[in-house]
């Protein structure tokens, strides 16, 4: 009976408002304390605070910044003048971390008369002329999807129809975005494919039928491929699309095995595996042709004392 998706529900209300009294009622006489420690953890923070600015294109340095007095990131970039950055920051909210910056996304003025707001997935496109994020403003962990031109400010594409998981990641142009969607209870399950031009029905292209599976999406680090995880506790699968053929189908890396945990990323052809197979204690760190199917991974070796060792055998000595 307590279960109001609307949050309508008069006797529901009435419950939870009684339960919240009476928990403020029998906490009371721990009012010093609580403030006590507020005060004392807020003393170990510095509020006003950046993150280490991160290049990507040889375009815009990124980095987020925090600000005494508000809840949440603001989102900045400033232009890329070389590997040597310049920080001549006073300390201060109001001075710019570096020359020319600029906050394409403010979390607090999305926030603003808002009961909540959580942002998910904030990434620009390879241009770095657009921009998508995901938002959940009522705290059940459902987001709407969100396009932003950063030359306009301008939202340029929303659907308030779409209810995703907080993961949305650029295909390979300007026009393309993939996002994650949840079942009736809430277990990320399906990755569509989204045109922003409206030329095609956002697509299906993976559903995880499992109880015991959820599924996520990403790229690997060269943007090559889109990469969908879908995984339980103790056992993964990972499927990859070419991002740089139109005509590619999605294949998988390897089939799911009892118990076995794996992850991959791409370099130079290969497949970087990190993976417990054969029941190791710890991640092995393993390599194979992409296409090659799991019979090919090697583990990662090299040279000590005249001898080839592997780098992760994935036992108790080094963990990875």
């Amino acid at each position: 009976w307590l279960r109001d998706n609307e949050r309508k529900n008069e006797e529901v209300l009435a419950y939870l408002k009684a339960e919240n009294k009476y928990t403020e009622d029998m906490t009371a006489h721990l009012a010093d304390l609580r403030s006590k420690l507020y005060d004392e953890f807020i003393a170990s923070i510095q509020e006003t605070d950046y993150t280490t600015p991160a290049a990507k294109e040889g375009k815009y340095w990124y980095y987020t910044r925090t600000n005494k007095g508000d809840s949440y990131k603001v989102y900045c970039r400033a232009p890329y003048s070389g590997e040597n950055i310049n920080v001549n920051w006073d300390g201060t909210s109001e001075s710019p971390i570096l020359s020319g910056e600029e906050i394409y996304l403010d979390v607090n003025a999305l926030g603003k008369d808002k009961p909540y707001c959580s942002v998910s997935s904030v990434s620009t496109s390879k241009s770095q002329k657009k921009l998508v994020y995901t938002a959940d403003f009522s705290g059940n962990e459902i987001y709407s999807l969100y396009v932003k031109d950063l030359e306009t400010g301008e939202i340029i594409d929303h659907d308030e129809s779409i209810e995703c998981y907080g993961r949305a990641v650029w295909g390979s142009d300007e026009n393309t975005i993939f996002y994650v969607k949840m079942d009736d209870a809430q277990r990320p399950y399906q990755i569509f494919r989204r045109v922003l031009d409206g030329s095609k029905e956002d697509e299906l292209i993976f559903q995880q039928d499992d109880d015991l599976f959820w599924t996520s999406v990403g790229k690997s680090s060269d943007d090559k491929y889109l990469l969908i995880e879908t995984s339980s506790s103790e056992t993964s699968e990972v499927y990859y699309l070419d991002l740089t053929d139109e005509n590619s189908t999605l294949e998988c890396v390897a089939k799911k095995r009892k118990k076995v945990l794996y992850e991959v990323d791409h370099w130079n052809g290969n497949w970087i595996i990190t993976s417990n197979v054969d029941e190791t204690p710890n991640m092995r760190l393993m390599i194979c042709k992409v296409g090659e199917d799991e019979s090919q991974w090697k583990d990662v070796t090299m040279m000590e004392d005249g001898q080839e060792v592997k780098l992760f055998d994935g036992g108790y000595d080094r963990s990875l």
